[in-house]
C-alpha cells in the first residue's frame, strides 16, 4: 500500500497517499527496475535501467504481474552496449535523457501509447538509423533526436479498427510523423544529417527554433497550411532544401529561418511584414 495520511476535518475524513513511493531497486532478468504507485494509485514498474553488457532488449509489458509504465530518467545514459530497444505498449512516459549517449543504439521501437518523448531523450545517440514512433504520440520535447547523426528512417505503425477497439496493425507502415503530433521542441532534429523528407502533421502550427537546423540532406518538406511560425534557425543548414511553399496562413517567420539561397513560395497576400523578410531569401511567388 502507498504511505497514508488521514485527517479529521468537519467529522469528514480526507485520505493523502504518497503517490511518489518507491521501492528499492530490484531485478528482473536483465532490467532494473522500481515498484512505484501512479496518480490512481496502483501499483506499477518503472525501468531504471539494466545491469548486464546486452545488445538488444524486448521491455516486457509486465513484471512481476505488475504493469511496466515509465522509463525513469536517465535510465540508459551513456550505455555503449545497447543496439536495439523494443518497447512494450504499456510504457506511456519515457523521462529526459533516458538514452542520451547510447553511441551504439541503432533501432528503437517505441510504445504505440506513448504520448510524450521526453527533452533530451535520444541526445547523441549517434548510431541511431531506425525510428519507430508511436500512433499515439503528441509530444516531441527539446533535444530529443539532436545528434543522431544516422537517423534516416523515421515512421510509425497504424492502428485498424478490430470491431469497436482500433489495435496497432504493422501490416500497415507509415513513413512520416504520427498523425496526432502537435508540438515539436526546438532544435529536436538538430544535425541529423540523414533526413531526407519530413511531412509535418496538421495539428503542429509552429516550426520551434532550430527544430531541423542542419539537417544537410533534407531535401522535401512538406508544410500545411496551418503553420503559423516558423522560428529562427528553424531550417538553417539545411543545405538540400532548395525550395519550400509556405503557408497561407503564415503569421510569423525570421531572417534566419532558412538558408540565403531557398526558393521561397509564397502567396500574393501574405502579411506585409513577412513579405519584407521573405525579400531577402532568394525567392519566387
Amino acid at each position: 500500500m502507498a504511505e497514508k495520511l488521514t485527517i479529521l476535518l468537519n467529522n469528514f475524513k480526507l485520505k493523502f497517499y504518497n503517490l511518489k513511493l518507491s521501492y528499492k531497486t530490484k531485478s528482473y532478468s536483465d532490467i532494473l527496475y522500481k515498484e512505484q504507485f501512479n496518480s490512481l494509485n496502483e501499483k506499477i514498474i518503472k525501468i531504471v535501467g539494466i545491469k548486464s553488457n546486452i545488445e538488444e532488449l524486448i521491455i516486457p509489458e509486465k513484471i512481476n504481474n505488475l504493469s511496466v509504465e515509465i522509463i525513469d530518467k536517465n535510465a540508459f545514459k551513456n550505455n555503449k552496449n545497447i543496439k536495439k530497444i523494443v518497447f512494450s505498449n504499456t510504457i506511456t512516459k519515457v523521462g529526459p535523457f533516458a538514452f542520451s549517449g547510447c553511441s551504439k543504439l541503432k533501432e528503437v521501437q517505441l510504445s504505440c501509447n506513448l504520448q510524450i518523448i521526453g527533452k533530451y531523450c535520444f541526445y547523441n545517440c549517434e548510431s541511431l538509423e531506425k525510428l519507430f514512433l508511436p500512433f499515439e504520440l503528441i509530444k516531441i520535447e527539446k533535444y530529443a533526436f539532436a545528434n543522431c547523426y544516422n537517423l534516416s528512417f523515421i515512421s510509425h505503425y497504424l492502428k485498424t479498427r478490430y470491431g469497436k477497439v482500433k489495435v496497432l496493425n504493422k501490416k500497415y507502415l507509415e513513413k512520416h510523423l504520427p498523425i496526432k503530433l502537435s508540438y515539436i521542441g526546438k532544435y529536436a532534429y538538430l544535425n541529423c544529417k540523414n533526413i531526407e523528407s519530413i511531412y509535418l502533421p496538421y495539428k503542429v502550427y509552429v516550426i520551434n527554433k532550430g527544430t531541423f537546423k542542419n539537417c544537410s540532406k533534407l531535401k522535401d518538406v512538406s508544410l500545411h497550411n496551418n503553420i503559423k511560425k516558423i522560428k529562427t534557425e528553424a531550417f538553417l543548414g539545411c543545405s538540400s532544401l532548395d525550395k519550400i511553399k509556405l503557408s497561407s496562413n503564415l503569421n510569423y517567420i525570421n531572417n534566419k529561418s532558412f538558408d540565403k539561397n531557398i526558393d521561397i513560395i509564397y502567396y500574393e497576400g501574405i502579411d506585409k511584414k513577412i513579405n519584407k523578410i521573405i525579400n531577402k531569401y532568394k525567392h519566387k511567388v
